[in-house]
């Protein structure tokens, strides 16, 4: 549930790409290398259970777009998806971090279209080899650009 007043729409936006996620895992789980043992709702977690994935978000902001029966409002987030493949003092390994944030990119873009007037406008950002100070772990993440259109009813 969102905690600021008039913000539900980023919490559905990030619930839709967690629905996606938890779909990868399953998906992943029957023979790939490497692969995810769990997703998680925010990048502060403690204890987290490696290969894991984080889903946060970075910063959202609102824009009127047009003029129709009301007024058009894109709203755009933009969520970080983090990998975490080693705990902090272990060895990095961008190449399972290349590989594990590829096929969240590819699970991204065979489902732009999340329904209900949200959709993924793109990858903004990628980094393979990134310290965690949050969780204690090392990985990759990258950042997806949601857009979500409402139209506000002018009486």
């Amino acid at each position: 549930m969102a905690e600021i007043y008039g913000t539900a729409w980023t919490e559905t936006a990030k619930d839709k790409i967690k629905v996606l996620l938890d779909a990868l895992l399953t998906t992943m789980a029957s023979g790939y290398d490497p692969t995810f043992l769990n997703t998680y709702d925010r990048h502060n977690v403690a204890d987290i259970d490696l290969n894991a994935i984080t889903i946060d978000t970075v910063e959202f902001e609102t824009e009127p777009v047009g003029v129709t029966t009301g007024v058009l409002v894109r709203h755009v987030i933009r969520l970080s998806i983090r990998v975490h493949t080693a705990y902090a003092g272990g060895r990095s390994m961008p190449d399972d971090n290349l590989k594990l944030l590829t096929s969240i990119a590819n699970k991204l873009h065979d489902n732009e279209n999340l329904s209900d007037n949200y959709r993924i406008v793109g990858i903004v950002d990628t980094d393979v080899n990134a310290e965690f100070v949050e969780s204690g772990t090392l990985g990759g993440e990258l950042i997806v650009e949601i857009s979500y259109i409402t139209t506000h009813i002018q009486e």
